[in-house]
């Protein structure tokens, strides 16, 4: 049984949280990118079929879902992307944050 104490657990690496979160804006990129290719797939077997056919029907369907995905996993993308690059800025050591910390303190503000 795994052991629940509180005082048991480890302390949430905000580094690793923040690198998954990374990882995972790259994953909806690669996502959105990859619908993206399939509807070029589907926008072929429509073009190739005859308008109205079956195969045409189901390509049309089959571009209308992947241009959904692609433009939500693009968003997601965005999204995480954002929180990633807020998140990184604000951890201890990061190159961003000494960079405006050397700044502020140029200036008089830190």
């Amino acid at each position: 049984m795994p052991d629940t104490n509180p005082s048991a657990v480890e302390p949430i690496d905000l580094k690793e949280v923040v690198r998954r979160i990374g990882m995972a804006s790259g994953l909806f990129a690669y996502a959105a990118g990859s619908f993206s290719d399939i509807a070029t797939l589907f926008e072929a077997i429509a073009a190739a079929a005859e308008k109205g056919t079956l195969a045409n029907r189901l390509a049309c369907v089959g571009m209308s879902i992947c241009e959904d995905r692609d433009s939500d996993f693009t968003e997601y993308h965005e999204d995480f992307g954002a929180h990633f690059e807020c998140y990184s800025a604000a951890l201890p050591n990061h190159p961003f944050r000494r960079l405006h910390s050397a700044e502020d303190s140029s200036l008089g503000g830190a």
